[in-house]
């Protein structure tokens, strides 16, 4: 709807131009997975992920038998199977001196997305599936802004920084998956090496929100965290009774609340399917004929492209049903 507005608001007829910022998506290239190595990792990262959400988000077992008469046969197997196959193609394209570079990172990604869902081949806890989807985003985020970075010549220095970001981002995530039992044991009384994790979390989340976003949300939600530390020293009624590092940490990282807690995990179970269904109709050209029909129908009248906005979202709504689904799909 932005776009409309936008465009009709053009003396010319052509889309006012973006004011570039140095944050957000108008910083980023046109097709980051066409920049370099770290564009196509970014791509497999990314399929990786999309992989990862369709069998969490639909809550597909891996362990169930996937064909009755073949008792046995089960998603798993037929995973081990596909991928010992690509390991095959791999090894067959390196011995005709073929270059295997994407296969290579095709194979890895996939595998280590069976390894991460396999562990828990019924299906991942709650607390597992927040923190990997956390991990994941800060990774292809990470990802996107470093090739990004690469396409347009950018400095070495911030690239790499930035990806040392995304993966201490994901690797927090990954030591909730790796040892999630024992965390659910020890419970209120962490290890040091569990406060360590939970502040890599803390860093890297901010870090990548302020370089994606902004700087307003890191600011208003440090400012609480911030309270938290220290708001036993402020003066009643203001004050509390104070907590140390590590209960805060616990609070916001190991739990299902703080970084964790409800938003995330409608991110995890409901937008990411919302965001997956909406630029599938988007690639099909869905979108834009519903954008099209009302254009036709409404773009002339006197406050056209507020009607049309409502007609393409009346229309989007009566495929999705879900007025997140709007919001997602016809932005």
């Amino acid at each position: 709807c932005s776009r409309l507005f936008s465009m009709s608001l053009d003396a010319d007829n052509k889309p006012a131009p973006t004011p570039h910022l140095s944050f957000g998506e108008s910083g980023l290239t046109d097709d980051l997975f066409t920049a370099g190595l770290t564009g196509r990792l970014l791509f497999w990262v990314a399929v990786a992920f999309s992989t990862f959400q369709l069998v969490t988000g639909f809550g597909i077992p891996l362990d169930k038998d996937f064909l009755t008469f073949l008792p046995g046969l089960d998603l798993s197997v037929l995973a081990v199977a596909a991928l010992a196959a690509g390991a095959i193609k791999v090894g067959w394209d390196a011995a005709k001196r073929r270059n295997i570079v994407e296969s290579v990172l095709a194979l890895v990604m996939l595998g280590a997305t069976y390894v991460i869902l396999i562990r828990y081949a019924g299906g991942l806890p709650s607390q597992v599936l927040r923190t990997m989807h956390v991990g994941f985003l800060c990774l292809v985020g990470a990802l996107a802004l470093s090739a990004s970075l690469a396409a347009k010549d950018g400095r070495q220095v911030e690239r790499w920084l930035i990806l040392l970001l995304g993966v201490g981002g994901f690797l927090a995530g990954l030591y909730q998956w790796a040892v999630y039992f024992e965390l659910v044991q020890r419970s209120g009384d962490l290890l040091m090496q569990d406060v360590v994790v939970g502040g890599i979390a803390l860093v890297t989340l901010f870090a990548l929100v302020w370089r994606v976003l902004g700087p307003a949300l890191p600011i208003i939600a440090g400012i609480f965290l911030a309270y938290c530390l220290f708001g036993n020293h402020l003066p009643a009624p203001l004050d509390h009774r104070g907590y140390d590092t590590a209960q805060v940490i616990e609070h916001m990282v190991f739990g299902t609340e703080g970084i964790y807690g409800t938003p995330t995990l409608v991110s995890a179970t409901y937008i990411f399917l919302f965001i997956l269904f909406g630029s599938f109709m988007e690639q099909a050209g869905v979108i834009r004929f519903f954008n099209e029909i009302s254009m036709a129908a409404f773009g002339r009248a006197r406050g056209g492209p507020g009607k049309v906005c409502v007609a393409s979202s009346g229309v989007m709504g009566t495929v999705s049903g879900s007025g997140v689904a709007n919001v997602v799909a016809s932005r």
